[in-house]
């Protein structure tokens, strides 16, 4: 009720996507492959516009991002632990002190083993400032890591398997309702998978000899 009545402005972001309603007619709710036709989730939906779109948010102010790297190029081995760090300041451009949601997604640019991934964006991280006064700007840190970029592979011989795959990347950094900042990231070397599908395929087959 607080909220409601502009006492407090602590909102969130959608955690879901809200298609229009003509979508429930041209989808069959027995397809289960989330890229397949007009795609399912914000990750591969390619549909109409959304009523609501995942990460989507209001507030009773307005916000303002820009993003940063602490190095000249954000680019690391897909085989490393760590990578590197992404600051992104945002600042309180509106007349109301609220809280600030960053979401940062990732986006393919240039991923030669992922090419026939349909996948359009994924989200990475996302952090709340809280509490940002009028005029004032506050900054967050983001690590962005092979683990945090690592997708399922669509390779035919590997498909499933988790894999940081090398190449290009933007990872976005967006405010809820249409403001966002970019930043180019790359993973160089060889794909490195982080994980095998399905899990445990190893020791189920040892142990049925």
């Amino acid at each position: 009720a607080r909220s409601l009545f502009g006492l407090e402005n602590r909102f969130g972001r959608m955690p879901y996507t809200v298609y229009d309603k003509g979508w429930v007619n041209r989808t069959k709710f027995t397809q289960h492959d989330l890229a397949a036709d007009e795609g399912r989730t914000y990750r591969f939906y390619r549909g109409r516009k959304p009523i609501f779109e995942f990460g989507q948010g209001l507030s009773f102010s307005s916000f303002s991002v820009n993003v940063s790297s602490g190095s000249a190029a954000c680019t690391f081995p897909a085989s490393a632990k760590a990578g590197c760090v992404a600051t992104v300041t945002a600042k309180n451009v509106g007349a109301v002190t609220g809280d600030l949601v960053v979401t940062a997604f990732m986006r393919f640019k240039a991923v030669p083993s992922q090419t026939e991934s349909k996948l359009l964006k994924q989200l990475v991280d996302f952090a709340r400032i809280e509490q940002l006064e009028p005029g004032k700007s506050r900054a967050v840190e983001f690590a962005i890591t092979p683990s945090k970029l690592a997708v399922s592979d669509v390779r035919a011989a590997t498909s499933g398997d988790i894999v940081a795959a090398a190449g290009k990347y933007e990872m976005t950094f967006e405010d809820g309702a249409g403001g966002a900042a970019t930043l180019g990231v790359a993973m160089s070397g060889a794909d490195a998978v982080l994980g095998k599908f399905p899990a445990g395929a190893g020791q189920q087959a040892a142990a049925r000899v």
